[in-house]
């Protein structure tokens, strides 16, 4: 809207006049109406009223054409003021509207790294229920009579000789060896050695390899040898015996954990310091590259983290997800875990190390 230049004024040029400039007014206001700045109109809009008003009381023209200029002039100024202010209210609305975007997508891409997490941490729990689940099943299967003949074969066969003269007999005693496959497999591919190792039946396991049981042979379904097998359920006897007679240490399963994952993730803390004292690879690396120090940060064992710590295992070894042991015990809520290995971290010159089982 503009306002038309004036001369001489009327009283009815004058109230026109006025009709014009309080459009005016309410036009910025309507642009303004949440601006502190609205206050400005509100004063501009009284002093218009109040020189209408003293127009209308006299009968006199309203004012001469400078103070209408000067007045106009004053509107205009405060007018172009008022836009300024909005101009830069609506700058800050937009810088502000950007910051919600990016503070957004920031948002969506941690939730989606967290959901990450979370679908690995129940992928790796699903994988160590189904190989509980699976030993539980091994142990009901011990009851078939293959199994039963082979695991006992060596003490039936002391206690037929002990009865007869049969012991006596060299040619008998060969030909029985002959007959007894001490590595027949069972349909998921576990020896008698397997099972006894799983049991904890040191005397099975002694007698079946004296016979030529396989120490190295791995079971069809997760690729575990016999002293795997033993470590998995805590068998230190078994396991101290099988590494005696040249087990191989760093044997690893499908997943590439060796005896030392599974120690330290299970918390055997002596069967960890067995393993260290045979050499077994203190970094070893597993599935997703995780080192046996991954495991036991992860599962907040201190006494087997202190063990790896102390035979060099390395602290900063950082696994497909770019974690480190460190990383994965605060993850966790293992703090005195993690206290330790940031201590073990910052001092690089350690040289005392835990004595580990002289065997």
């Amino acid at each position: 809207m503009s306002l038309e230049p004036v001369g001489e004024t009327s009283p009815l040029q004058s109230h026109l006049l006025l009709l014009q400039i309080l459009q005016l007014m309410q036009e910025c206001r309507g642009q303004v109406r949440h601006s502190r700045n609205n206050d400005v109109l509100e004063n501009v809009e009284k002093l218009i009223l109040q020189n209408r008003t003293d127009e209308m009381l006299n009968t006199e023209p309203f004012s001469t054409q400078h103070e209408l200029d000067r007045l106009l002039g004053d509107a205009r100024k405060k007018i172009a003021v008022l836009k300024n202010v909005l101009e830069h209210q609506r700058t800050r609305l937009r810088d502000l509207n950007r910051n919600v975007e990016k503070y957004k997508m920031e948002k969506q891409e941690l939730e989606g790294k967290l959901q990450e997490e979370r679908e690995y941490n129940t992928k790796i729990t699903d994988e160590l229920q189904s190989e509980r689940n699976h030993c539980s099943e091994v142990s009901r299967d011990l009851t078939s009579q293959k199994e039963y003949d082979l695991e006992l074969a060596a003490e039936v066969r002391r206690e037929k000789y002990r009865n007869t003269e049969l012991s006596r007999d060299l040619e008998v005693e060969q030909r029985f060896n002959a007959e007894l496959d001490v590595n027949c497999r069972d349909k998921k591919g576990n020896t008698a050695l397997h099972r006894s190792a799983q049991k904890g039946n040191l005397k099975a396991v002694q007698a079946l390899v004296h016979r030529g049981a396989n120490l190295n042979l791995k079971e069809k379904e997760y690729g575990r040898t016999p002293l795997l097998q033993a470590t998995l359920y805590g068998r230190l006897e078994v396991v101290r015996w099988l590494a005696a007679q040249g087990a191989n240490i760093d044997v690893s399963n499908r997943q590439g954990f060796t005896p030392l994952h599974y120690a330290v993730w299970y918390g055997y803390t002596d069967i960890c310091r067995l393993l260290l004292s045979k050499g077994a690879t203190v970094d070893a690396l597993g599935d997703e590259k995780l080192t046996p120090l991954h495991l036991a940060a992860r599962a907040g064992h201190m006494e087997t983290t202190k063990l790896l710590v102390h035979s060099g295992a390395n602290v900063n070894a950082t696994d497909n997800f770019g974690k480190t042991p460190i990383d994965w015990a605060r993850q966790n809520g293992y703090v005195e875990v993690a206290k330790f290995l940031l201590a073990s971290r910052s001092n690089t010159a350690v040289n005392s190390k835990e004595p580990v089982e002289k065997t």
